[in-house]
């Protein structure tokens, strides 16, 4: 089933990523691009180049961390019936996360990209339960810690809701510890930064936005790695719109 949807996917042109060289903040009623829910997201990749050339706005840029090494988002659409309570609190549902699969390029195969995820009181604090809607509410740091398939470590990250009404919802999240490989700390804290732009669109209809930013400290920014951070940006769209991976496969297969 899944071969055949990737066979799908090559040929039907109209539903394939659209990578441009615009800026996704550019000023409007709303300053990020979503795809219809019948297509699949539009994805954009950033680099600190397209800064140089004014592919990128210089200020949209603040989305990303300094000097990042890529940049991408990720704009598509989808069918919810629930609340804006009901959508924001997926976000607090930490456990949530385990299980969720990728497409790995390296091993050209499906992974389980985050075998391990748990809410924790504070930064050093011990795990706990998920996080409540009034805690997410709130505007404070919340922490968690979170293991993926290509870490040597557990992960400490930093998660804030900074907007939440009926109109829009804007979640970001930061590695507060390092991420190791091999025992190699191949990010440092503040390295990896994302944040979620959800809108309703009409009433049965959300947008959502994903802004990804990567330092890279070994300043190593291979096809692979590109590809696998594009990937991982799809794993998550799946994982919160409820949209089946199998129909919003990316086409990068390595």
């Amino acid at each position: 089933m899944r071969t055949l949807f990737f066979i799908l996917l090559l040929f039907c042109s109209t539903n394939t990523y659209a990578q441009t060289a615009s800026s996704f903040c550019n000023k409007g009623v709303s300053p990020f691009s979503y795809s219809s829910p019948h297509y699949l997201p539009v994805v954009q990749m950033w680099t600190q180049s397209d800064i140089v050339t004014g592919h990128l706005v210089a200020d949209c840029a603040k989305w990303f961390p300094d000097n990042f090494t890529l940049g991408i988002t990720l704009g598509g659409s989808f069918r919810y019936k629930g609340s804006a309570d009901s959508l924001l609190a997926q976000f607090g549902k930490i456990s949530s996360l385990r299980g969720v699969s990728y497409w790995s390029v390296t091993d050209k195969r499906w992974e389980i990209l985050i075998p391990d995820a748990t809410a924790m009181h504070g930064p050093d604090g011990e795990q706990r339960a998920d996080f409540t809607l009034d805690e997410l509410r709130s505007g404070k740091n919340l922490y968690f810690t979170q293991k993926d398939n290509r870490s040597s470590k557990l992960v400490v990250y930093r998660m804030q809701v900074d907007t939440s009404n009926p109109k829009r919802m804007l979640i970001r999240i930061a590695n507060v510890s390092s991420l190791y490989f091999l025992m190699m700390p191949i990010f440092k804290a503040n390295d990896i930064q994302l944040t979620y732009i959800l809108e309703p669109l009409s009433p049965q209809t959300w947008g959502y936005f994903n802004i990804l930013g990567v330092r890279n400290n070994l300043g190593i920014t291979t096809a692979n790695e590109k590809n696998s951070w594009i990937n991982r940006a799809v794993a998550m769209y799946s994982h919160f719109t409820g949209i089946q991976i199998e129909k919003i496969t990316p086409l990068v297969q390595g």
